[in-house]
């Protein structure tokens, strides 16, 4: 199970991790449709980062994350450059 430990996200720009989010998503059961809905988002949207062809914006990046139940910074490339902004 991947770990739900991270520190607060700062306002640094973010990449989403597509890796992270399959496998937060499938840990937490959910379906892409599911999921989608839930973070209110196209499907196609999702699976466009899901499959790295887009970033996804902060905002869609936090939604996702509090569907998953999981900080943002667990979701996203290089955690670490976002604490040192």
């Amino acid at each position: 199970m991947p770990k739900n430990t991270a520190p607060a996200p700062s306002k640094k720009a973010l990449t989403l991790n597509p890796h992270a989010l399959t496998a937060w998503r499938e840990e937490r059961g959910l379906t892409k449709t599911e999921l989608a809905g839930a973070a209110q988002i196209g499907l196609g949207y999702l699976c466009d980062l899901e499959k790295g062809r887009r970033p996804g914006s902060p905002q869609v990046i936090r939604r996702i994350a509090d569907t998953l139940k999981v900080n943002v910074l667990v979701l996203v490339e290089n955690p670490n450059d976002a604490e040192a902004a």
